[in-house]
């Protein structure tokens, strides 16, 4: 998977995909859309619990809540 081009502290819109986990759904739409991204984790640590998909750590500009989210479940525009 790519890399995000998006800098960190950057102000983006997040948008789940279809194919999205219902976890992604619902961390989009209670915290979403409007996030900041933090940091890229590249795979974790232990992929049978998380998968091994490219991750950001984003903060919600609306709640301040921070989380992961797998970019391959994700579209990500600027703010």
């Amino acid at each position: 998977m790519k890399k995000s081009h998006f800098k960190n502290k950057q102000k983006v819109a997040i948008f789940p995909k279809q194919d999205a986990s219902e976890r992604t759904k619902d961390k989009l739409s209670e915290f979403g859309p409007h996030f900041v991204l933090f940091r890229t984790i590249n795979a974790w640590t232990d992929p049978t619990e998380w998968g091994t998909d490219e991750c950001i750590v984003v903060g919600s500009i609306t709640t301040g809540d921070d989380f992961w989210l797998p970019l391959g479940e994700i579209e990500i525009s600027e703010k």
